[in-house]
């Protein structure tokens, strides 16, 4: 707002009111401003039909002059009669559309006549307006609920009248009134917090309130077609914090909008609907999720991209418009997204999508598959895997079908066909293109296991010719080789050709002819003779490519020489697919070369990011000790070289984050991950001393992009080091996370990222006394140390409040049950036993009577026979023998393996004094009835070592390891070996101290 023509703004209030039918927005706002500046006031007016001016009250003069009605007048006037010069009317148009863009104020939009107010006085101006809907995008799922979004706009051009004052802060009262008949799932999403709201039977009216003063022009709202299965109470966005969701929003109205133009179909009729909804609003099957985690703080990288897809997906699916069982719709829908994808994130996002599809085709068992035709009959039956894989498979069917006919005849075969379906679409390219594909998309529905291809590829230095070889590799011998041709890409020195092989049978030959030709230099008579090499004369065939553009919908496995696959690699000329496949090559061979190749690929900024993050997977598989761990050394230089700094002494500081570079951002926290990859049993303390001290010293200043997921990739990273070393003690680790706990406590990370990675760190640690499970990913982290299913159930019968309804499992963890152990009923019938001991903490003794024997009673299994004691007896003394021999044969053992009578003032300080080797003899002559007792003896050993030495002694760390691993041999003892023998009355053993224990290894 231009300071002479205007005044200080203080509050403004508006009300809207929504038909759901016609589509149409009136709305009124009323302005307080401090005091007047001039005799007019500019107000910004973007999208807007001006009925109506008041100022005190009163009817006011004003000029309403839009850019888009004179925009459209400019372009009638150059598309009909002519009648300013063509020089005159384009520069007034360039003009014109400069100024919508910058939204100034000059010589447009509302101008208001402030005469009569006089000066050093506040005054109200209030605007009656109607909303424009010409650029809007409304689609309707069935008879439900409607998607409407205004498309957002910069900070200076909002599409309501308000100033465009960017240093004038104000506070907003906005009014939504919305016109009945209402559906089923009604709800809203706007700016402010929600004040009240009023329903009556033919309309809803909500208030919400900006009490923090803000920029006028960022106050917006939106509403979509989010369909809440799983939500029903009203909820709103601060003020603040909502840009994240009407980002999505708008996103998703630009796809909807180019799904709309590309398959030349109407999305739905043009009606608007509200959403509320506490933590997420969900569109379709809640496929699209716009957590209010997003809100806090910065905006994720990860959360961004990973909303956008779903997005994609969505629109995609709600185009599609199929059955829940009609998996071919389901492949036209992730065709339909990844040409979305195409448009919105480039070539390359779209064609390694391609390529991870047909990577993860191949690697599955043959048994696996399923034949896109035998859905039809299984119906609902599909399990989630397979349906997924019927889906992909008529993804590439579809992806096929665009690289034979081309992108614009399956774009007006899709668009005229009346299902999309396979067979419809393939009706409908021939009868637009002329071209018959029915025979190879029924040959490949038909397959029940992917087929696959071998293509071997090598250089005939005497002939000029690549020597090409394809097998046809068919899991079933019912199923007849495909006769189709298959295109092949050389890559030569200087230029690309292509080659087309029909491939007919199970094996074809074919020798393609190679254009560039070998050039050596003469040497001259004098020179001695040297032998020639490949070094000194290049090969003219850097690499070859089967089937480049994914004509055929299976995998293609490709052989050819090493330096074809690393030329591959690092070609410049980039082509995704080619290196995608060079790096699955790269990840089973290995060689110097090989890595030298790798980690060019890393730094080279030009690679599309996804490759450069997969190349850091890849080479982290590369360390073991037969190569003296050099993929771990190279990705910790690279490590340094990007992302540290070195100071005069050699030590290296962090640097501060900047994730302004999508690509850079990925690398840095891929690195750190692939070190994980090492083959080795147990983590080194090198890469976990490098985790430690990314995580302390971590700064984020200055950063604009939350870093969230980031630091919990960091301690992800850190609790996989524990659960492969045993819960092996990092130092100072807890001191760490103490500090990120306290940090997310008060400002919470994405959807608790950070906290749910913490948990998982004292889960793996041992420490599982510090806080109960509290989410079902938690309690998932949990269960992943149980091994058997009665010791899952017990672990959720100690939460039974959280996870429970009655006696029955909740729907939530039933699922999680059933994913770890296949099958899981929602109630077990000796539950009742397990609930028992997990809420009264089992007693270590247990005594004889009505109690132990109605624990006995409650479990799944029959009585135990009396006549059959020894034989339990002996299986208990064998399994605690073994337990005994693993945790002797540590190397932490040894102190433990030598009687303590010699040890000055132990016996002052411990009164119980055990060692283990009281405990192998009272193994051995079978004094143990329980399992308990056994553990009692030798986690005592362990305590009073803490009792009598320093916490931080080497000792105690072997003491608590030991005992840590001592628990987890305890559990994995099958559940019949842990039931309670007979009890007799235990008797005192006087400590063996002539009987050293020796440190055997276990049989």
């Amino acid at each position: 707002m231009d300071q002479k023509h205007g005044g200080a703004l203080i509050r403004q209030e508006c009300a809207f009111r929504i038909d759901t039918h016609g589509g149409g927005v009136e709305g009124k706002t009323k302005m307080t401003l401090r005091e007047k500046h001039g005799d007019t006031l500019r107000v910004n007016t973007r999208k807007t039909i001006i009925s109506s001016v008041t100022v005190n009250g009163e009817a006011a003069e004003y000029t309403h002059r839009d850019p888009e009605t004179l925009l459209a007048e400019y372009t009638q006037l150059v598309s009909g009669e002519i009648v300013l010069p063509v020089e005159t009317l384009e520069k007034k148009t360039e003009k014109l559309r400069h100024k919508k863009q910058a939204g100034t104020n000059e010589d447009c939009e509302l101008e208001i006549s402030l005469q009569s107010v006089p000066h050093s006085a506040s005054f109200e101006v209030t605007i009656s307006f109607a909303l424009t809907q010409q650029s809007t995008v409304h689609i309707e799922q069935k008879d439900t609920c409607a998607f409407f979004s205004y498309p957002l706009l910069q900070s200076n051009a909002a599409w309501l009248p308000c100033l465009d004052a960017l240093d004038a802060l104000c506070t907003w009262s906005l009014t939504y009134t919305v016109a009945g008949p209402f559906p089923k799932d009604f709800s809203v999403i706007s700016s402010g917090t929600l004040a009240g709201k009023e329903e009556h039977s033919d309309t809803r009216t909500y208030c919400y309130t900006v009490e923090t003063p803000t920029h006028a022009s960022q106050i917006q709202f939106v509403g979509g077609a989010f369909c809440p299965h799983s939500v029903d109470s009203a909820f709103y966005f601060p003020h603040a914090k909502n840009t994240p969701g009407l980002r999505a929003a708008e996103f998703y109205a630009r796809v909807c909008s180019f799904f709309e133009w590309y398959f030349q179909q109407p999305q739905g009729k043009h009606a608007v609907v509200f959403v509320e909804a506490p933590t997420a609003a969900f569109y379709g099957k809640g496929i699209a999720v716009l957590s209010a985690n997003t809100l806090y703080g910065a905006r994720t990288i990860d959360q961004q991209l990973e909303t956008q897809d779903q997005l994609l997906l969505c629109a995609a699916l709600q185009w599609a418009k199929g059955s829940a069982l009609d998996w071919g719709v389901h492949g036209a829908a992730l065709y339909a997204a990844s040409v979305a994808r195409r448009h919105f994130f480039g070539k390359n996002t779209a064609t390694y999508t391609v390529c991870e599809q047909q990577h993860w085709l191949g690697t599955l068992h043959p048994h696996e598959h399923l034949a896109i035709k035998d859905t039809e009959t299984l119906g609902a039956s599909l399990s989630e895997k397979q349906q997924k894989i019927v889906a992909t498979k008529a993804f590439l069917l579809f992806v096929s079908l665009e690289a034979k006919t081309g992108q614009n005849a399956l774009q007006k075969a899709l668009a005229h066909a009346t299902e999309h379906t396979l067979g419809a679409v393939c009706d409908q390219l021939e009868a637009t293109a002329g071209s018959s594909h029915h025979r190879n998309v029924a040959q490949w529905a038909g397959f029940r296991a992917n087929p696959s291809l071998r293509v071997v590829a090598s250089y005939d230095k005497k002939k000029n010719t690549v020597e090409i070889e394809i097998r046809q590799m068919l899991q079933n011998e019912a199923h007849q080789p495909v006769n189709s041709p298959m295109k092949i890409r050389v890559y030569e020195q200087h230029d690309i050709y292509d080659h087309i092989v029909f491939v007919a049978g199970k094996t074809t030959k074919a020798a393609l002819p190679v254009h560039t030709k070998t050039k050596r230099q003469k040497k001259k008579e004098a020179e001695p003779q040297e032998p020639e090499t490949d070094a000194q004369t290049p090969p003219p065939v850097c690499f070859v490519v089967a089937d480049p553009e994914h004509e055929w919908p299976a995998s293609v496995e490709m052989a050819q020489p090493r330096q074809m696959w690393l030329a591959q690699l690092t070609e410049e000329r980039r082509d995704i697919a080619a290196q995608y496949s060079a790096l699955v090559w790269c990840a089973e061979k290995g060689g110097v070369e090989t890595v030298d190749s790798l980690e060019n690929t890393i730094e080279n900024q030009k690679t599309f990011y996804k490759i450069r993050v997969y190349a850091c997977s890849v080479l982290g598989r590369h360390s073991s000790e037969e190569n003296n761990f050099i993929g771990t050394a190279r990705l910790l230089s690279l490590f340094y070289k990007r992302f540290c700094v070195q100071t005069p002494n050699r030590m290296f500081v962090v640097k501060r984050n900047s994730f302004d570079d999508i690509a850079t951002y990925f690398v840095q926290k891929e690195i750190p991950r692939a070190l994980l990859g090492i083959n080795t049993e147990t983590v080194p303390q090198l890469i976990e001393q490098f985790y430690l001290m990314l995580l302390r010293y971590n700064n984020n200043t200055n950063n604009r992009l939350s870093d969230c997921f980031y630091v919990a990739s960091l301690i992800e990273n850190c609790a996989e080091c524990l659960q492969r070393n045993a819960g092996r003690e990092i130092p100072s680790l807890d001191k760490t996370l103490a500090l990120y706990r306290k940090l997310e406590k008060i400002t919470p990370s994405f959807n608790g990222r950070i906290g749910e990675e913490i948990f998982r760190c004292a889960e793996y640690s041992g420490e599982r006394s510090r806080a109960p499970p509290k989410t079902p990913r938690q309690l998932e982290t949990r269960l992943a140390l149980s091994h058997t299913l009665e010791d899952a159930v017990e672990v959720v019968a100690k939460y039974r409040k959280e996870f429970f309804v009655g006696e029955h499992l909740t729907e939530t963890v039933a699922g999680l049950l059933g994913r770890k152990y296949k099958t899981v009923p929602l109630f077990l019938p000796g539950a009742l036993g397990l609930f028992a001991r997990a809420s009264t903490k089992t007693e270590k003794k247990h005594s004889i009577g009505e109690e132990s024997w109605m624990d006995e009673m409650a479990q799944d299994e029959p009585l135990r026979n009396i006549l059959g004691e020894d034989e339990e007896k002996e299986k208990l003394k064998t399994a605690l023998l073994e337990i005994l021999a693993r945790i002797t044969s540590r190397p932490e053992a040894s102190p433990f393996l030598h009687p303590v009578r010699n040890i000055a003032g132990y016996s002052l300080v411990v009164k119980n004094p055990m060692d283990l080797g009281t405990v192998y003899r009272k193994c051995l002559d079978g004094k143990y009835k329980t399992v308990d007792s056994f553990s009692d003896d030798v986690l005592l050993v362990f305590e009073n070592c803490f009792r009598f030495n320093h916490s931080a002694a080497l000792i105690c760390h072997y003491a608590k390891f030991l005992s840590l691993l001592f628990r987890g041999e305890v559990q994995r003892l099958p559940g019949r070996t842990k039931l309670v023998l007979k009890h007799t009355p235990d008797f005192k053993i006087k400590l063996c101290f002539s009987h050293p224990l020796e440190n055997k290894q276990p049989e």
